[in-house]
Parts: structure tokens; sequence; C-alpha cells
């Protein structure tokens, strides 16, 4: 009776399905479900869409729309089955439940196995998909061993494809490099720019193009690349075009038929906050001022304008502000910040925030550089000293990062502003992987 009646519950699941997914769609299911245990692809785009198009900022109503398509999978199985899955894990990514988007993203590659599923042409976009939240999760909380571990695991399941396109081969070595360069090993990810440079050039992308091959996730190829380069502050103004160019092809409005625009979007917008990085280096000001406008446009655009992802923007724009004698427009920006991330200078060495939506040196970076602004500021000692505290409390925990330098070594001196200090050597924001990269001084890397 017991067995009856799970299979009968089961029967109204996956025949209730099509029912409440016509709700959302608009247009009924033909026929109800099919004989097999694939959803017809359309219905699956569709469902994609409709997320997309009618769930920004709205991650429960999304999370229940996918919830209802995959019950029509139990084997969880397929390339459909995988790209809701892998849908869902964006879903998590975005809303930082980082936990969660991992293990949605290794259900989802997990169901990526069989004969037909790897000649699907969308299996590729998903496991790059995949690849990168993986990469984002594990970055944005520290754990660089396992973004390596996850970058190279997406690469061999894409090379077990069989040859990739020119474009599908620059997205998995963006991915390898990111990881490289997040975790200073120099060496290697020196190596994997070359081969990203070489797999990226107009001449392979074009090819790729032509076979009908999509441009997947090159924003954030572009975007890792031009990071590298960016951080090579020792191999003088060759390296800077070379981020120059990296990032201005990364801006171009390339569109991916992966399963979501986000993670491209946001690679988009990091290209320009990359451009923005270059400019504040070279003190132009109305240039980094522009970039920035541009990458924050394309951040509010995936969701809202009260998502974590503005805040590494709207912190470079803060700076820029005070650089250039615009102090109340910089403090606004600062407090909408802290807003945002629900900060609290009276609890600063408790503070936390599980999940986290940005890696601690990013929240590290706007502390101090409020800090710097209320320390050149009258009667505002306080309230300086206070956000200094809260920054030496988030730099504490960016481990290997923070151990190599201090925030002053790295962001400039407390009287930076008034010229009584260093300007400090940097570090470059990787927005798309929601943390601040180590720059480099050595030549010939």
């Amino acid at each position: 009776l017991k067995k009856k009646q799970e299979e009968n519950s089961r029967y109204d699941m996956l025949h209730k399905a099509p029912n409440l997914l016509s709700r959302f769609l608009g247009a009924p299911f033909p026929n109800g479900i099919r004989h097999s245990s694939s959803a017809p692809p359309s219905v699956t785009d569709q469902m994609i869409q409709y997320v997309n198009r009618e769930c920004k900022g709205r991650h429960d109503q999304a999370i229940d729309v996918l919830r209802s398509g995959l019950g029509m999978f139990p084997e969880k199985q397929g390339i459909d089955f995988a790209r809701l899955m892998a849908m869902t894990a964006s879903i998590e990514t975005d809303r930082s439940n980082w936990g969660e988007a991992l293990s949605c993203s290794q259900l989802a590659t997990s169901a990526l196995t069989g004969a037909h599923v790897s000649a699907d042409p969308m299996t590729a976009p998903t496991l790059l998909n995949c690849g990168s939240m993986m990469l984002r999760g594990f970055l944005a909380q520290g754990q660089d061993a396992e973004a390596k571990a996850a970058a190279d695991s997406t690469a061999e399941a894409l090379a077990g494809l069989g040859p990739p396109s020119g474009a599908t081969r620059a997205a998995s070595l963006g991915l390898r490099l990111a990881s490289r360069h997040a975790a200073g090993d120099w060496e290697p990810a020196s190596k994997l720019a070359e081969q990203l440079a070489d797999a990226s050039s107009q001449q392979s992308l074009s090819t790729a193009q032509q076979r009908g091959g999509p441009p997947l996730g090159l924003p954030q190829s572009f975007a890792a690349l031009g990071q590298w380069h960016a951080a090579q502050r020792g191999a003088g103004p060759e390296a800077e075009a070379e981020a120059q160019a990296a990032f201005s092809q990364g801006v171009q409005p390339w569109h991916s038929v992966s399963l979501k625009g986000m993670e491209d979007a946001e690679a988009r917008a990091a290209c320009f906050v990359g451009q923005a990085g270059l400019a504040i280096r070279a003190s132009q000001w109305e240039q980094a001022e522009e970039c920035l406008g541009q990458a924050l446009q394309v951040a509010e655009g995936i969701s809202t304008d009260t998502h974590p992802r503005v805040v590494p923007i709207l912190t470079q724009l803060g700076y820029v502000y005070s650089r250039s004698a615009r102090v109340t427009f910089a403090e606004g920006l600062y407090r909408e910040c802290a807003k945002i991330l629900k900060l609290d200078v009276s609890r600063s060495t408790t503070w936390s925030l599980q999940p986290s939506p940005l890696h601690p040196n990013l929240v590290a970076m706007l502390a101090w550089r409020f800090h710097q602004l209320l320390a050149v500021m009258p009667n505002r000692g306080n309230e300086a000293s206070s956000w200094e505290q809260l920054a030496q409390a988030m730099w504490a925990k960016t481990g290997a990062y923070g151990s190599e330098d201090s925030l002053s070594t790295t962001f400039g001196g407390a009287k930076h502003l008034s010229g009584q200090d260093h300007a400090g050597a940097g570090t470059v924001v990787a927005l798309q992987l929601r943390r601040g990269l180590s720059v480099h001084f050595g030549m010939g890397v």
C-alpha cells in the first residue's frame, strides 16, 4: 500500500507540474508530460527566460519556479535537469548563499553524463556556468585551494567533450587564471595568461563564431586577463596596455547563450571597473568616474541598486570623489555601502556576515577608505577610529592575502588624502569574483 501511495504521489507531481509551470510561462504544456524523462528543451528555455525576465531581485519566486521544473526529473540526470539546477545555483549565487550554490552546481555537473548529453550543444555552456559559480563561491569565501580544484575539474570536464572551440577554451583558461591569480601563484598564472591571450585572439574567436560556437563566458575571460595584466605593477606601460586591451574587449555587449546573462553581465561590469582602476592609477579622475558610472549601470541592471555587487563600485567611486574634492558625495557613497552590507562600526570586533557577499578584503577596503576620508575632516576623529578598527578586523580575516601586506601598504596611510602619506600599492578589484586581487611588482612575470 505504501509503495502504491508513493507511485501515486510521483504521478501527481509529474502531471500537476505542467499546470504549475503554465501559470508562470503563460502557455499550457502541450499534451502534458512527454513519454521520456526529459522535458522539451523549449520548456526549459522558457522557464529560464521567465526567471531572467520576471524574477529580478525576487530570489524566492525564482527558486519556486525552478523547483517546479526540477520535480519533473526524479532521475536527476540529463541536460534539462542540469540546466535548471545550474540556474538554481545562479540564483543562490546572486544572493550569496554560497553553500547551496556550490551544492546545486555540483548536482548540475553530475547530471551531465552519457553520450547523448555530451553531444548536446548546451552541455559546454552549462559546465562553464557551474565552474564559474563554484570558482566565485570558493574565492569569495577565501577558499583558494578549492577554487583551483574547481577550475581544473571544469577544464577536465570540458576536455572530455572533445576538442573545444577557441571561445570555450578561452573561457576555461579564464577560470584557471583567475584561480591562480587569487591564490598568488604567479608563475603558473603567467603561463595561463599567455595561453588565454592566444585563445582569446580575435582570429580564434571569429573562427569559433563562424562555426556556430557562442562566445561562452568571454567577458569573464577578458576580465581575468585584464586583471592579471593590471596586477603586474613592475612590468611597466606594456602590461597596462595589455590590461586596457583586455578590458576593452570585455566591455563589449557579448550575447551569450549560456544559462543566464548574469555572470557575463557582472564580468562586463568588472571590465569597466578594471578600466576605472587603470584611470585611478594614472590620476585620471574624470575617466575613472565615467567608467565606474558605466559599471554601475550594468551592475544595477542585473538585479537591484542595493545588491552587494555594487559596493566595490561605489567604494571606488567614493575614492574618486574624495580625490577630486567632493568629500560630501564620497561620504554619502561610503555610508550607502555600509547600509547595503549592514555594517555597524560599534560591533567591529564581532561583525560577521554568513554567508558573506564579499571577500573580507573588499569590506576592509571600504572601511579603510572611509577611515581615510574621516581622518582628514575636522572633528571626525572618533568615527574615523571606529572605521579603522573595522578595517583591521576585516583585514585579519583575509588570510594569506592580508598577511603579505598591511592595510596602509595596500591602500595608503591614514593621512593619504591630505598628501601627508603614501598612496599604497593598491589592489585589483575583481568584481566578478567579489574580492580584491594582489598586485605584483616582480619583473618578467
